[in-house]
C-alpha cells in the first residue's frame, strides 16, 4: 500500500500561469529550460550523479538551469568542482505548500536520484500531481519505490544509474515538448487514481472491516492487494524496463 497524497489539496493550491511567470522572472528563470530537484538538505537523499548528468546535458546549452531545493555544502562544492555552479538556482526548503508548488511548476522536468533510494518518493508524487514529467534512476539493490511511481515512457523516464542515460533522457525531453506534456498529464492522472489520500484511507478502513468480519460501505474501490508472485513479476518487469537512447 502506497503513502497517501493529498491530491485534492495540491490541485486546489496550484499556481496560475501568471504566478509562475512572475516567479520565473523574479528568480532569473524566464526563457530557460528548467530541470529541478526538491528534497531534504541531506547528502544521503541526493545522488551526485544527478549533477553529473545535468552537467553533461547542459555542456553545450546556455539556456538550461537547475532549480535545486535542499542543497548541502557537499552538493554545492561538487557543483563548483564540475563547474556548473552558475547554472544552479539555489532556493531554501520551505513548509509552505504554495511556495513548493511554485518550484515544481517552474520545472520542465523533475530529476530524482537518491543515494539511498526511495521507500515511497513523496516529492516525486508531488511533482507528478503537479503534472511535471519525471526522470528517475533505478537502483534495484536499494530502496527502489521510484520505479513503481514512475511508469517508464508513460509518466516519465526510468534510467540506469549512469551519466549518459541521465543526460540523454534530459536531452530527449528537452527536444520533445509534446512528450513532456503527455507524460505530465499521465503522471497527474496516475497520482489521482492510485495515491489519493481519500482512496488510501478508505482502503485501510476496508481492510480493518474485513479483519473483524464487518460490513463494508465505501464509495472507493480498495487498492490493497494480497502479496503474490504476480507482484514480484511486475517489479522485475519494471527493473528491466529502462529507457535508453536507442529506444527513442
Amino acid at each position: 500500500m502506497a503513502n497517501p497524497v493529498d491530491v485534492c489539496h495540491i490541485t486546489n493550491m496550484l499556481c496560475t500561469e501568471l504566478e509562475i511567470e512572475y516567479f520565473k522572472k523574479k528568480n532569473g528563470l524566464k526563457d530557460f529550460f528548467i530541470i529541478g530537484r526538491i528534497g531534504r538538505a541531506n547528502d544521503a537523499k541526493f545522488d551526485l550523479i544527478t549533477l553529473d548528468g545535468f552537467a553533461q546535458f547542459a555542456k553545450n546549452n546556455n539556456h538550461v538551469r537547475f532549480l535545486l531545493v535542499g542543497a548541502t555544502p557537499n552538493i554545492l562544492e561538487y557543483a563548483r568542482h564540475i563547474q556548473i555552479l552558475e547554472k544552479l538556482i539555489i532556493v531554501e526548503n520551505t513548509s509552505d505548500l504554495k511556495q513548493l508548488l511554485k518550484y515544481y511548476q517552474a520545472m520542465d522536468v523533475f530529476l530524482a536520484a537518491s543515494r539511498i533510494g526511495e521507500s515511497f518518493g513523496l516529492v516525486i508524487a508531488e511533482a507528478m500531481a503537479a503534472a511535471i514529467p519525471v526522470v528517475t534512476v533505478s537502483i534495484p539493490h536499494k530502496d527502489n519505490a521510484q520505479i513503481e511511481l514512475v511508469d517508464n515512457e508513460l509518466t516519465g523516464l526510468v534510467v540506469e544509474r549512469n551519466i549518459n542515460d541521465i543526460a540523454n533522457a534530459l536531452l530527449y525531453l528537452y527536444h520533445n515538448e509534446h512528450v513532456r506534456k503527455d507524460f505530465g498529464k499521465a503522471a497527474k492522472k496516475k497520482i489521482w487514481k492510485d495515491y489519493r489520500a481519500e482512496t488510501i484511507v478508505s482502503s485501510f478502513e476496508q481492510l480493518i472491516y474485513r479483519h473483524f468480519n464487518m460490513d463494508i460501505f465505501s464509495d472507493h474501490e480498495s487498492l490493497i492487494q494480497s502479496f503474490s508472485d504476480q507482484m514480484l513479476l511486475e517489479y522485475t518487469r519494471r527493473c528491466d524496463d529502462l529507457w535508453h537512447t536507442d529506444r527513442r
